[in-house]
């Protein structure tokens, strides 16, 4: 009897220890997923910030870029004679200003596509009204820079820039 006791008593060590062993690992399991998608989310958030950040990048320096040209020219053109900047040319780069200035106020396309593509996805995808404010910024953006190549391609800098 006294060996049954032992043997039962040796069971029971052996099933806690079992359990404990059991309940130790779940937890260690459970910790090690938490931190694993703790740091996969902070990796992906990391790569999303770079990827947005080197995306705004370009098109604010765009934006900068046409709106100093603009704002020079105008600047420039009381204090020197720029041969093809016309009434209508000046008209022209002033709404460009405008232009320039409206989108440098409100956020950025998103940077899934090139800007051409990002309005035609919205509208295939749905009618959601963030979606067409981002696609007709996106439009306005190519429509823009598309003016200004042209306008830029018309104006002779030739005898003003050194």
């Amino acid at each position: 009897m006294a060996d049954s006791l032992a043997e039962n008593s040796e069971d029971a060590d052996a099933t806690l220890a079992t359990r404990s062993w059991e309940k130790m690992r779940n937890e260690r399991e459970k910790a090690g997923y938490r931190e694993g998608v703790a740091a996969g989310q902070e990796s992906c958030l990391q790569k999303g910030f770079d990827q947005g950040f080197q995306d705004n990048l370009a098109y604010s320096k765009s934006l900068g870029y046409m709106s100093g040209v603009l704002r020079g020219l105008l600047a420039l053109r009381d204090s020197m004679d720029i041969p093809d900047l016309s009434e209508t040319s000046q008209q022209e780069m002033k709404k460009m200003v405008e232009e320039v200035d409206s989108l440098q106020r409100v956020a950025p396309p998103s940077p899934d596509q090139s800007m051409t593509d990002r309005g035609q996805e919205c509208s295939e995808q749905s009618p959601v009204s963030s979606c067409t404010t981002e696609a007709s910024h996106a439009d306005a953006f190519v429509e823009l820079k598309t003016e200004f190549d042209n306008l830029m391609q018309g104006i002779n800098l030739s005898g003003v820039v050194r």
